[in-house]
């Protein structure tokens, strides 16, 4: 290989790795505010009923999900 080939390819290489880790970060800060206020919830609001905290736990855990499989869709990696 030329050492323009080596080049871009190692470009490519590292802006993948970086759009990885900056969608993986950006995830992660996403997912602990989700927890954060679904534990806040939990620990100030104990007088409601036992549906509307399912109502809100299972609200969490799909938000956790749609923000997991979002990073998927639109990684470079999945192109």
């Amino acid at each position: 290989m030329s050492n323009e080939v080596k080049t871009l390819t190692e470009t490519a290489l590292i802006g993948t790795a970086l759009s990885a880790y900056l969608a993986t970060s950006v995830c992660a800060i996403l997912v602990a505010v989700t927890i954060a206020q679904g534990t806040f919830y939990y620990r100030n609001y104990d007088g409601d009923s036992k549906l509307i905290k399912y109502f809100v736990s299972s609200r969490q855990l799909i938000g956790i999900l749609i923000r997991f499989t979002s990073w998927f869709r639109f990684s470079p990696l999945s192109y």
